[in-house]
This record gives C-alpha cells, sequence and structure tokens, in this order.
C-alpha cells in the first residue's frame, strides 16, 4: 500500500483495526487548527475515490463520556451545511451514524462520580448507569458501544436502557457554567 492511501486509510478510522483508539479520535481531539482531520474533508475524498457522490462512508466511531466531551463541545468542522460545528454535528448533518466508544472511560466512570451527572440523574443507582445515560442522550449520538464482562455490566446496562434519554434541556443544562 501506498503512503498516501495508507495515509488516507487512517484518516478514515481503517488503518490498523488493533489500536486502542479509533482513527478518528484526531477528528475531535485536535479539530481544524492542529494535525486533524476534517470530518467532510474525508467524505468528499471518499466521494472522489468511488463513483461521483456515491460513497461507501456509512458511520463514525468516536470515543466519547464526560470527561472526553470534546466530540460534541469543540466547534472544529465543517458541516453538512457549510458552518462551523462539533465532530458529533458534522457528521450528523453528513447523515453520518455516530457510534460512540468508551463511555465509561475505560471504567474510570464507572468507579469516579461526575458531580453534574450526578446532580442531573439522581434516579440513576450508580455512577456506571449515569456514564451510560449521558452518551446515549447526547443528540446526534445513534449508537452506544459498552462493554460487558460481568452481571454486574449487564444490570447496569439494563437498567438505563429501561430509562428514556434524558429531555434536550436536561442534557444542555451539564453544560451550563455556574454564575
Amino acid at each position: 500500500m501506498d503512503e498516501e492511501r495508507a495515509s488516507g486509510d487512517a484518516a478514515a478510522g481503517r488503518a490498523d483495526p488493533g489500536r486502542a483508539d479509533p482513527g478518528w479520535w484526531v477528528l475531535h481531539r485536535f479539530g481544524r487548527a492542529g494535525s486533524g482531520v476534517d470530518v467532510a474533508a474525508v467524505l468528499a475524498a471518499e466521494k472522489a475515490a468511488g463513483q461521483g457522490n456515491r460513497h461507501h462512508l456509512r458511520a463514525v466511531q468516536l470515543p466519547f463520556n464526560a470527561l472526553m466531551p470534546e466530540a460534541y463541545t469543540r466547534f472544529s468542522q465543517v458541516t453538512g451545511q457549510g458552518n462551523i460545528g462539533s465532530t458529533i454535528q458534522a457528521a450528523f448533518q453528513l447523515k453520518l451514524t455516530i457510534m460512540a466508544s468508551h463511555p465509561l472511560g475505560k471504567g474510570l466512570l464507572a468507579r469516579e462520580e461526575v458531580p453534574s451527572l450526578q446532580e442531573a440523574m439522581p434516579e440513576l443507582a450508580d455512577a456506571a448507569q449515569r456514564a451510560i445515560q449521558f452518551v446515549r442522550s447526547t443528540p446526534g449520538i445513534g449508537v452506544t458501544l459498552v462493554g460487558l464482562s460481568t452481571p454486574l455490566h449487564l444490570a447496569d446496562f439494563l437498567a438505563v436502557a429501561k430509562q428514556p434519554p434524558l429531555p434536550r434541556e436536561c442534557y444542555l443544562a451539564m453544560f451550563e457554567k455556574e454564575q
């Protein structure tokens, strides 16, 4: 594989599938100012490699949780409507399914409470449930990828699945700065 193709594969998240973090990490962690990749540019490259406006890109997987909210909060991407928005907004407007990985922050959010999540979701039993609910309630995220390795993990996941996602205004209130 030539260097240019390898670089394009990495930008599209296809290179080295055994990596711990998906290739889309650079999209929202660094954005346009640094070494980041633009979602719209990757989609344009896919279209150019395909047949006109047809492309095969359908989904974006990215790490997202209460400790790494940049995919939702950092406005670093050109959206499908030509304005600047977050990675999640851009992917959503470009009609890509967004799959959020690492909702528990590699287990940290299952053990440690985040005060804003605890305040917004006191009805949930523990930190893990609140962390999962936070991610699945994020506007624009279509799939929350949760690893299950014990019966307790399954119980937490099923408890959250019984709840409706947070109302939009409740979700957005977690991002408001205190006066």
